[in-house]
Order: C-alpha cells, then structure tokens, then sequence
C-alpha cells in the first residue's frame, strides 16, 4: 500500500479560471405559451427552468464520472486520486476523476500488488445546451416539450407560491417538483470518456512524478498577521473545483486540503489524459472546456 498511500490521498479544492463566456442570451418561450397566466410571469419561470435543468447537469456529471469497482480485472483501491468539477454562469457541466485500479494482494484486499496499478481518467460531461435549437439539441427539445405551464401553475398556487414570487431566490426544486425532472434526460445525453494509463505511458509518467513530491506551502491564516486576499474569477469565467486525496508525512488517515496549490498537482496528470485524448480524437479540441484539460487564462 506504501506507493498508493503515499500518491493516494490529498484533497484539495481549487477554482482555476478560464476564459471569460459570454453570458447567454435570455430563454424564449416555446411557440404557443402565454407571457402570463393566472397573474404567472411564465417568461421569468420559463428562464429559471432553464437554468434548473443546466444546473442539474452536476449531479448527473459528477455520478457518471465515478468510476467502476473493477475495470480490465484490476479492483479500486481506495477513493478517486483525484477528483474534478467545472462550472459556468448556469452551475456545473463536467466532471472527471483519476482512480488507481490494481491487483489485491490475497488475503488483503486493501492492499494493492506491487507493479500491477494502472490509472485510469474518467470523465463524463453533456454536450448539448438548453438555449441549442431543438432541431439540434434534445436537452433544448425536452425543456420545451416537458414545460406544462397550466400544470406548473397549478403547482405553484397548491404550494402557496403566488405570482409575486421572487423566482430566482425560491427553492427550485420546490418550484418545479410538479414537472418531470431532468435528470433521466440529461443522463440519457450524457457521455463518458476514459484514458487509460496502459494506452498513455505519459499518463503514468505524470502519476509516478507525484510520488513523494513535497509541496512548499506557506500557511496564512486569517485573522493573525498580514492577510493576503484571494483573487476573484473573472466575469462570467468557467471555474475547475480540484480535489486531491493522499497522506501527509505521518498523519494516519486521509488528508483533505484546498486551496490554490492543487493546481499544480492536477495539471500533469490531467494534461497528459486530455492530450492522450486528443491524440485519438482531435476534434475534441473544439470544445477544450468539456475535457480534463486544465484550462487557462489567454
């Protein structure tokens, strides 16, 4: 367990920022629903159902991202090496994780084989927008045809929620529990990609590299001495969460750490995924955001 205990377990959480998007355009109501019913605003209940059924994106992302128990006959040791989650205006889109996958030793299962660990980067993300035309976009053409707006008014007033109801401050879930969720739907076009370290020497490279590496970090408190403040994300940027997991010098047990530092630990092993990606399929450069890649101010 000495190598993966010793790679294994940091978590750290960063917001990396990338390129600033442009915000986008507001929803248009589907051909044939009123602005308004019943005193409803169904122009603003329509752009908050949008924006719910983005958002909800994440949890669907993040459950398709965790890899299996046993892939290739090598069982996961332990949780992921490193975890991700990216995000817009709308919530979070993508997710992504390195887990090691190797031979237990018999008798003990919690230990891995020395010399059979493999790397596996799995990712899973959904292409398709809201605000995509529906000839294009099934996440588009399901937000159109699942908005029953008599139905959803009909909720609303079973609730107590009347129309001067600040829609952007209520519980959305709440708002919406009368119509289907979205989550079916966007798990259906949802996709996932792998990068296996058998097929990525540069991969395993980037792994091996972290082992028994001794980040210099400074602690600053808050509240004692000189504060440094942390830098705000750009307007409208795409954010990356971070998570890494290993142990730290002697301390039993997993460490969990955030901060700025975890970008630096990501990037190699992320890098070398997304680059063993684009190898395969160079049109994924199109749409860098929707990789492991970590992404980075112009």
């Amino acid at each position: 367990m000495k190598r993966l205990r010793r790679l294994a377990i940091l978590a750290f959480g960063l917001a990396a920022t990338g390129a600033a998007a442009v915000p986008p355009p507001p929803a248009v109501l589907p051909e044939g629903v009123p602005a308004t019913l019943d005193g409803y605003d169904l122009r603003v209940l329509y752009a908050r159902w949008g924006w719910w059924i983005e958002g909800e994106k994440g949890p669907v992302t993040h459950a398709r991202a965790q890899g299996p128990a046993e892939a290739a006959g090598l069982t996961s040791m332990g949780p992921p090496m490193a975890s991700y989650q990216r995000s817009s205006d709308y919530g979070r889109f993508t997710a992504g994780e390195v887990r090691a996958y190797c031979q237990p030793l018999a008798g003990q299962s919690w230990r891995p084989t020395p010399g059979t660990c493999q790397y596996l980067v799995r990712w899973a993300w959904v292409p398709d927008e809201v605000l995509d035309s529906p000839e294009r976009s099934p996440v588009a053409r399901w937000m159109r045809e699942a908005f029953d707006a008599p139905r959803l008014v009909a909720h609303l007033k079973a609730i107590g929620l009347g129309p001067g109801t600040d829609w952007w401050r209520a519980d959305v879930e709440q708002v919406f529990a009368g119509l289907p969720s979205p989550r079916p739907m966007l798990r259906e076009n949802s996709r996932v990609e792998t990068v296996d370290s058998r097929g990525c020497p540069a991969l395993r490279q980037a792994v091996d590299a972290l082992e028994g590496h001794q980040p210099n970090w400074r602690l600053d408190l808050y509240g004692p001495g000189p504060n440094r403040e942390a830098g705000a994300p750009a307007p409208h940027s795409v954010t990356t969460a971070y998570s890494f997991t290993t142990l730290i010098g002697q301390t039993s047990g997993f460490t969990t750490v955030s901060g700025g530092a975890a970008e630096q630990l990501a990037a190699p092993i992320l890098d070398a995924a997304w680059a063993c990606h684009l190898a395969r399929n160079p049109e994924a450069a199109r749409r860098p955001a929707y990789g492991p890649g970590v992404l980075r101010r112009p």
